[in-house]
């Protein structure tokens, strides 16, 4: 029970650390405005 719950514990840090990496990019509304300046 205990190998479980350590399990979810790492899973929910990964997922974790994937959001805040996640966050650290340039959202799709920057990529979106960034191509249509290059390509009018």
């Amino acid at each position: 029970m205990l190998c479980v719950a350590a399990k979810v514990a790492l899973l929910v840090a990964m997922v974790a650390a994937a959001y805040r990496l996640a966050c650290i990019e340039p959202t799709d509304d920057e990529i979106r405005r960034d191509y249509y300046h290059r390509w009018p």
